[in-house]
């Protein structure tokens, strides 16, 4: 039946909103606000690439886990590092994992930005950088957190093997020239407020492949720090008998070094403590000889001492 009363206007006062409810929903707002903005990432087009803010110095070392050769000679072109620029995880040793190093061609981009180093072209004979001797390659003044590193290599890499022939090295690797490893919280150093040390060591045990009369260079590079990770050390008698120095951790994890064949000594760097390690020498001609159960601490140097071969 149709009427001509008038509907009765809405009053607030009649349908007060819970005070109880009115600061969950609130509440809420603010904690999808804060969720938003957490998870929220700038693209390549909103970030600024010229910070003048927070500024710190990187210095960029190099070093080497030795190969059986004479020398080796890699063509450094360029090395550069990726800062993230907005900051927004400058902490967050996880983030950067979907930077993928197949795309990563861009200066800028939504990950961050590449920055060159002031490191002029060469041709270094890596080999030398060996018992924990290291080459200061080059630095730049940086914003913000480091993520990466990398290095451009050449075509006129060579290496002189035992027999003093001059061999050629011929770069196979996936990103082509583009030498990537990726740089987290525990990989950095800081020498002096202000700087950021990074190390890289560049296995030439491992990348270092025979091929016939020539060889092939599978790059690989690992980061270590000094504050935290410790160092063995010793002599091996005679000197000049051509030892190697193999360290593991029954892990999967390995590194060594070549004894100075004028002195007999050695240094091998960048082992993390709370792992137990075995130590195995050999030589031509002589007895292995193995130490178990070796530990070190953060910043310690281990010593050995002299180690005689029969």
């Amino acid at each position: 039946m149709l009427t001509n009363q008038k509907p009765k206007p809405i009053s607030m006062k009649q349908s007060p909103l819970p005070l109880s409810r009115l600061t969950g929903f609130l509440s809420a707002l603010f904690l999808m606000a804060i969720v938003f903005t957490g998870c929220s990432r700038s693209g390549a087009n909103d970030i600024n690439p010229n910070p003048t803010s927070h500024l710190r110095n990187v210095n960029l070392y190099l070093t080497d886990a030795p190969a059986d050769f004479r020398n080796v000679y890699i063509d450094i072109q360029k090395i550069e590092v990726k800062v993230d620029l907005d900051r927004t995880h400058e902490n967050d040793d996880l983030y950067g994992d979907n930077d993928d190093d197949y795309d990563d061609i861009e200066e800028v981009d939504q990950f961050g930005r590449w920055i060159t180093l002031n490191v002029a072209p060469q041709q270094l004979d890596v080999l030398a950088l060996r018992n924990g001797i290291e080459r200061l390659m080059g630095n730049a003044v940086v914003p913000s957190r480091v993520r990466k590193v990398r290095i451009t290599v050449g075509d006129e890499n060579r290496l002189v093997d035992g027999d003093g022939r001059d061999c050629r090295l011929t770069l196979v690797n996936e990103t082509e020239h583009y030498l990537y490893a990726r740089v987290k919280a525990a990989d950095m150093d800081n020498s002096m407020p202000g700087n950021i040390d990074l190390r890289v060591d560049f296995d030439l045990a491992r990348s270092i492949i025979p091929a016939g009369d020539e060889y092939i260079l599978r790059p690989a590079l690992r980061l270590f720090n000094l504050r935290t990770t410790g160092s063995v050390t010793g002599f091996i008698a005679p000197m000049e008998v051509g030892a190697r120095v193999l360290i593991t951790d029954g892990m999967g994890f390995e590194t060594g070094a070549i004894p100075a064949p004028e002195e007999g000594f050695f240094r091998v760097r960048g082992l993390k403590p709370g792992f137990v390690y075995s130590v195995l020498i050999t030589a031509p001609g002589y007895s292995d000889y193995e130490i178990r159960d070796v530990m070190v601490n953060p910043r310690g140097e281990l010593q050995l001492g002299e180690i005689n071969l029969r």
